[in-house]
């Protein structure tokens, strides 16, 4: 009797270590599937952090690009004004001749 009550200790001992282990393979499972989702979850961020730069970065070129524009059309605007005035000044001056001309034709007639 003894026996058949070690026998069936023993066997519901083996039958829970058992349990226990197919718990833990379980929920071993779950862990591993949890972690590779999250490895992809963490791959498609930083592929996305990484466009995000890219694309930052393309916005810098674009606006250095700009500013670099800017300056030579601000540097063509203020040579083309200086012309200008240059250009105003001699009008000025020739308009003064053509004046002093007229005035000199005018008397002597």
């Amino acid at each position: 009797n003894t026996t058949a009550s070690n026998i069936i200790s023993d066997l519901e001992a083996k039958l829970r270590e058992e349990s226990h282990k197919a718990d833990f393979d379980r929920v071993l499972q779950l862990k591993n599937s949890e972690s590779n989702a999250l490895r992809t979850e963490n791959f498609d961020l930083l592929e996305s952090i990484k466009s995000l730069n890219d694309d930052i970065q393309n916005m810098k070129d674009t606006h250095q690009e700009q500013l670099i524009e800017r300056h030579k059309v601000k540097r063509e605007l203020e040579a083309a004004n200086a012309e200008k005035e240059s250009l105003d000044e001699e009008l000025k001056k020739t308009t003064e001749q053509l004046n002093d001309m007229q005035s000199k034709a005018l008397s002597m007639s």
